[in-house]
């Protein structure tokens, strides 16, 4: 009966006229009270708020908790002196289960809050319940319902927002299942190469009290899986991919695709996910579990699996929307001069007062209003760079001490990628910029530095926001832009969620940069609206006129949408959505022709544009050329070409690394893949094959990051070349070697090793490895150029290092001293001397306790041989 009063009582609570006019009132106060322009009074209006924030705490309804939880944390950033405030946070914390702010808030408090001895014994109860066996966490009742879940379901899909800590319920039924000592692998998918580091040694460090109970070791390539060993592996879609299609023996039970609204992404490397689920259906026995930041829909990935076909399913997926850190979003508008606040029970903009003086543009914004630690989004590593590089211009000077560890920090930068790159100038000053090209431990040593609260400000682009974690006080958002085209509103939400960090901070405050109407209109779409449904193959990036092309191009015996010459828009396509539709066209043709009813292609039978007869068409056309072939990375023809060039002639890879050699190798190579046509905008454009030659030879040769980017600034200074710039509109300069030059040159350089070298590349380098062995057998492959763009090595003794967790960078810098006396490598076999802990600096000193938790058994005592 109570339960029954206490939810008639909450039903229509988001109408009641009192809360909206105290919520609203405590919003614009709150947003005043950053610009200094408030004298708020603790009176009875902000009393009644917490009674209503008691209430809506012991609600069912997520969104009424975070409702709760806001007005607690602003009522104590108002009244941090007031202890019937601090009595209240204590209360809804534990009503919501937000244990972690709750220690936060008590470890902050002088004030000892007593509650009557029913309410403990309640309190305790709920903690025991929700605590962690073996730890001194405590679970967020969404975690433990999760996990519950998980652990009962082979196929689950749930949402949670970005502070949830979905990973973290990830990695407990990982330990959980070690600690029943399971002999299963486990296979973690993340969007990007960057998280692969970071997840894996989170990882390493979680279970290493279980990793040895039945030889897990925790990897980031299926090549270093060893015989008998058990793995736990953190993979991109792309290699995981690789490993179904060419280790197709090694196993796995366990599949977790994280950010799993990727798929919904309408981007290239989406389609990898639908091929890889589609592999896996033949694997009725591995149980898949997809998570996703917010979204309304999170069961909508269970129609790629083999769920609906199942009897007996309880549980299929869950959108969770408690968040144990509350984030506030304010509207700075610079054209009128004025702030708004969103107010999440109206979905109504409130106005709160003119802009400070010196906010006039986005970085006297962030400069007015920055708080300990800010992160600033912008829609390009270009954009990020240049508004670093002039806040540093504006404050680096008043800066008159530099904190050592920034300044080593910057010294290392200078060592490892150039003493005239701009990031190690402006880091001395807290300022950086984080972005995807950056070396994997750079982008770390940033990311410490933002923990540490050392740099205060760091400009950043989606890499840094799809999945690291930092402790940001405030995230400012300057565009509604991820690269050319508009952030998806599942995208921007996760954006806004990074504010804030649990355990770190109770709340973020989002300060969203509006410029011209166009950006307010997107996120008043955004943010004012209820969150859209996720779909898939999305009509925005798969047109109904692209599905005809791609079956009209098929019916016509060819795999490419465009001819040589032409620009995309002359077929109606821009670069990502023709690249999408390339890998959507090489899929559905093997589907086709492999007689599987994916989901592709009833996709494309649902739409009207393929019909029986198209089928028998396109099989007839293709059937002998596509054959078992899986691989959706290159078209039909591309593969018939390459087998015919491979029986036919005798190309091989060179014995050598001459620069006119290899760059003769790889034009024939353009031509067998018709790189003009399919790689138009990168390896088939123009001259670059020339000067990707000049990175790829140096990467394989094991050069230091250093000496390839010394190398890249060499080769325009030789050759000339022309670089791209935006001041003050879009136009090609010639180089002329200046400190501007020379940065831009050195992010293209970091960039095309990530998507030139280690993906384009590697992509076709695996194919034509594969031709040769499969025409000529495994002894023909000699200097296996795939293998040696994976590790950027030819060096099989910094491969093994590679092979078993270290960095490139860290691997390479093993093989000399001091290092290299106690490190030996014969018949395959690793062996590093205990000893070696006693020369090593502390970033290799870090890296060698995480490798000796995941290969114990590489560590002698002595020096090795």
């Amino acid at each position: 009966m109570a339960d029954r009063l206490v939810d008639l009582i909450l039903k229509n609570i988001d109408k009641d006229k009192l809360l909206q006019v105290q919520y609203e009132r405590l919003l614009v106060e709150y947003t005043r009270s950053l610009f200094n322009v408030t004298d708020s009074v603790f009176d009875d209006g902000y009393r009644s708020l917490l009674r209503y924030a008691d209430l809506l705490s012991i609600s069912e309804l997520e969104i009424h908790n975070n409702l709760a939880q806001q007005i607690i944390i602003l009522l104590g950033q108002l009244f941090p002196n007031e202890e019937e405030v601090a009595i209240f946070k204590e209360s809804v914390y534990q009503n919501v289960s937000n244990f972690a702010s709750l220690e936060f808030v008590k470890a902050k408090n002088d004030i000892i809050v007593q509650h009557d001895f029913l309410r403990d014994v309640g309190n305790y109860t709920h903690q025991i319940i929700n605590r962690i066996p073996d730890s001194d966490k405590i679970f967020f009742d969404t975690q433990r319902f999760a996990l519950k879940d998980i652990s009962a379901s082979q196929y689950y899909s749930f949402s949670a927002p970005t502070s949830m800590g979905k990973t973290f319920v990830i990695i407990n039924f990982i330990k959980n299942k070690l600690k029943e000592n399971v002999s299963e692998n486990f296979v973690i998918v993340v969007p990007t190469r960057a998280l692969l580091s970071e997840i894996a040694n989170k990882l390493i460090n979680e279970l290493k009290d279980y990793l040895g109970a039945n030889c897990h070791k925790v990897i980031t390539t299926m090549t270093a899986v060893q015989q008998d060993e058990k793995f736990i592996a953190v993979l991109t879609p792309e290699r995981l991919y690789h490993s179904l299609l060419k280790q197709p023996e090694i196993e796995f039970k366990y599949l977790f695709i994280d950010e799993a609204h990727k798929i919904s992404d309408k981007d290239k490397r989406s389609i990898i996910y639908y091929k890889i689920l589609d592999m896996l259906k033949e694997r009725p026995f591995v149980h898949i579990y997809f998570s996703s930041p917010v979204i309304p829909n999170p069961d909508i990935y269970l129609e790629l699996t083999n769920f609906y076909n199942q009897d007996g399913n309880k549980v299929s997926g869950r959108s969770f929307r408690f968040s144990p850190v509350i984030q506030n979003k304010i509207y700075l508008d610079l054209n009128q001069k004025t702030a708004y606040v969103v107010n999440a029970l109206s979905n109504q903009l409130v106005p709160c007062g003119n802009l400070l003086d010196g906010v006039s543009d986005k970085l006297g914004a962030v400069t007015r209003l920055g708080g300990k630690c800010n992160l600033i989004y912008v829609s390009s590593a270009n954009k990020a760079v240049i508004y670093a590089m002039e806040l540093c211009q504006r404050i680096g000077t008043c800066t008159n001490k530099i904190e050592p560890e920034l300044n080593a920090i910057a010294k290392q930068i200078e060592q490892k990628i150039h003493k005239e790159y701009y990031l190690a100038r402006m880091i001395r000053h807290g300022i950086a910029y984080h972005i995807g090209a950056l070396p994997a431990e750079i982008r770390a040593k940033i990311e410490s530095l933002l923990r540490k609260g050392l740099i205060k400000y760091c400009f950043c682009t989606s890499t840094l926001l799809e999945g690291v974690n930092v402790p940001a006080d405030n995230l400012f958002v300057f565009d509604n832009k991820k690269g050319p085209s508009a952030m998806s509103t599942i995208d921007a939400f996760n954006l806004i969620g990074r504010a804030g960090r649990v355990t770190l901070n109770e709340m973020g405050n989002v300060y969203i940069l509006i410029d011209d109407k166009r950006k307010q209109k997107y996120f008043d779409e955004v943010l004012l609206k209820p969150l859209p449904n996720q779909e898939l193959l999305p009509q925005k990036a798969l047109e109904k006129k692209h599905k005809k092309a791609i079956v009209s191009t098929l019916l016509q015996g060819k795999t490419n949408l465009i001819e040589a010459g032409e620009k995309y828009s002359d077929r109606g396509f821009t670069e990502t959505s023709y690249e999408y539709a390339t890998k959507c066209l090489n899929m559905l043709v093997h589907d086709i022709c492999a007689k599987n009813d994916s989901y592709i292609v009833r996709d494309f039978r649902k739409d009207d544009v393929l019909t029986p007869q198209n089928i028998i068409d396109i099989r007839r056309i293709f059937g002998e050329i596509v054959s078992k072939d899986d691989d959706i990375n290159i078209s039909a023809l591309q593969k018939y070409s390459l087998y015919q060039a491979v029986s036919n002639t005798e190309i091989s890879y060179p014995d050598n690394f001459d620069y006119h050699t290899c760059l003769s190798f790889l034009k024939k190579l353009s031509q067998i893949f018709n790189w003009p046509i399919y790689e138009k905008g990168t390896l088939g454009k123009g001259d670059r094959l020339n000067y990707y030659t000049v990175i790829l030879l140096q990467w394989m040769e094991g050069h230091g990051l250093h000496e390839i980017i010394r190398g890249a600034i060499s080769h325009y200074q030789e050759q000339g070349g022309r670089l791209v710039s935006y001041d003050p509109t879009y136009h090609l300069e010639k180089y002329n070697g200046s400190a501007n030059h020379k940065n831009q040159v050195i992010n293209e350089a970091m960039k095309d090793i990530e998507q030139i070298i280690n993906y384009k590349f590697s992509m076709y380098f695996l194919r034509f490895s594969e031709a040769i062995i499969k025409i000529r057998g495994e002894k023909a492959l000699i200097n296996d150029w795939y293998e040696y763009v994976e590790y950027g090595t030819c060096n099989e003794q910094v491969i093994g290092l590679q092979k078993h967790g270290f960095l490139r960078e860290q691997a390479l810098l093993l093989t000399k001293n001091p290092y290299s006396a106690f490190v030996a490598y014969l018949d395959g076999q690793l062996k590093i001397s205990s000893e070696i802990f006693e020369v090593s600096d502390e970033d290799m000193l870090e890296t060698l306790g995480t490798v000796r938790i995941n290969y114990p058994e590489i560590f002698v005592d002595g020096e090795s041989e």
